[in-house]
Order: structure tokens, then sequence, then C-alpha cells
């Protein structure tokens, strides 16, 4: 068990574990503060917030799973993207969890950077479409 998790933690693939594991709790988290409210929520903005959690869990775990070294990177730029946004927009509550997973797939972006080789403008902009993403209900 301890060699698997050293295996893990060498090759990198441990940050987007951390990161993936972190967003299912917040997920988790979430929902389970919204169910306990008395009042009834804005279903369109929990709606949304579970989606944008939904599109950041999956970018994680494609970061693991995608055959192209360069289609990690960018499904880790997207999620790392809504991760970070997201996490400053709910600092006072459900944020925290979130900025840390955005941090642990910028770091595992960095760490991979060589490996992953090309599709530079494809990551940034995928980060920058995730960061921007959560915004759009505050801008209309």
């Amino acid at each position: 068990m301890a060699s698997r998790l050293s295996d893990l933690a060498r090759d990198g693939r441990l940050l987007p574990i951390a990161a993936a594991a972190l967003v299912a709790l917040t997920i988790a988290t979430y929902v389970t503060v919204i169910v306990r409210q008395e009042t009834t929520s804005d279903l369109a903005t929990v709606g949304f917030v579970i989606a944008l959690l939904l599109i950041a869990l999956t970018g994680s775990v494609c970061a693991l799973v995608l055959a192209s070294p360069d289609a990690r990177g960018v499904a880790a730029a997207g999620a790392s993207g809504v991760l970070l946004s997201m996490g400053v927009l709910g600092l006072f509550s459900i944020g925290l969890l979130l900025l840390i997973a955005g941090v642990l797939l910028v770091m595992w972006m960095k760490r991979t950077r060589v490996q992953r080789g090309g599709a530079y403008r494809a990551t940034v902009a995928a980060f920058l479409i995730g960061t921007v993403l959560p915004w759009g209900p505050a801008l209309v």
C-alpha cells in the first residue's frame, strides 16, 4: 500500500486524485447544506453550482484518465479555472476546499508540464473559460 501511494506521488497522479476527492466532498457538503435549509432555495442557482462542481470533478478525473497528455492538461486547466473562481466566490461557505483543489490541479499542471508538451494555447483558453464560467450569473 505504501509503495502504491509513493508511486502515485512520484508520477504526480496523487494531486488530481486529491483534487477530485475534495470536489466530491464539496458536492456532498453543498447538497447536505441545501437539503437541511428550512427555506426554499433558488433551484436555478443550486443547479448551476452543482453543474459547475460536476464539471470540475469531471475535469479532475479526466486529468488522470485521458489518453493524450495534452488533453489531460486542458481538462485540468478548465477544472482548475472553475475551482479557483468558485473558491473565491464561495470563500465564506464552500470555497476553501475548492481553492485547495484548484491549487492542487495547478501544481499538477506545473509538475507535468514537460511530459504534456504542447497545447499551450488550448490550456490557457480552457483555464480562462473555466475561470469566467462561474461568474456568468453575476454578469447577467
